[in-house]
C-alpha cells in the first residue's frame, strides 16, 4: 500500500519489479514519486509518503498450524509451564536402561525444532535443508522491467 500525502494511491497506478535481484517500486500512472518528504508530519497528513508492504508468502495451512503449535509451546516453556520443549529422548529402553537423547544444538543447527509435528512439517517443505530459496544468477537473465 502506498500513501501520498495521506492519500491512499490506487494500486493500478505503481507495479512492484525486480532490478539486479531487488525490488523496484515503479509509477506506471504517468505522475512522478514524490522527491522529498516531511519527516515532522504523521503517515496520514500533508507531506508524508508512506509504502507499508509484507515481504514473503503466505504460509499454507500445515505451517499455520506447525507455527501455532511451536508458538505455543515457546509460550508455555516462557512462563513456566509444562511444555514439549525440547523433546530430547530419542530412544528409551525400561528394563535394560538403554536412553539415547537428542542433542537440542544439533536439532537447531539442522533447522528443526525439537517438536516431532513441526519437524515433520519442515522437511516435508525443505527436504534438503536449504538455508534459502535456489537462485540462477546469470549476465543473461531477465532482471525485470526498469522505468
Amino acid at each position: 500500500m502506498v500513501t501520498i500525502d495521506g492519500v491512499e494511491l490506487n494500486p493500478d497506478a505503481y507495479r512492484l519489479d525486480s532490478w539486479r535481484g531487488r525490488p523496484m517500486l515503479v509509477r506506471v500512472d504517468g505522475d512522478c514519486w514524490p522527491t522529498c518528504q516531511d519527516m515532522n508530519v504523521g503517515p496520514n497528513e500533508e507531506g508524508a509518503f508512506v509504502i507499508t508492504y509484507q515481504p514473503g508468502r503466505a504460509l499454507p495451512v500445515a505451517g499455520q498450524i506447525a507455527a501455532g503449535e511451536y508458538a505455543c509451546e515457546i509460550a508455555k516453556a516462557c512462563v513456566g509451564a509444562d511444555c514439549a520443549l525440547p523433546q530430547q529422548v530419542a530412544n528409551m529402553s525400561r528394563n535394560g536402561v538403554d536412553i539415547q537423547l537428542v542433542d537440542p544444538v544439533e536439532t537447531a543447527e539442522n533447522g528443526l525444532t525439537g517438536l516431532s509435528n513441526v519437524d515433520l512439517w519442515i522437511r516435508s517443505v525443505n527436504p534438503a535443508r536449504r538455508a534459502q530459496r535456489s537462485r540462477v544468477a546469470s549476465v543473461d537473465t531477465y532482471r525485470g522491467r526498469f522505468s
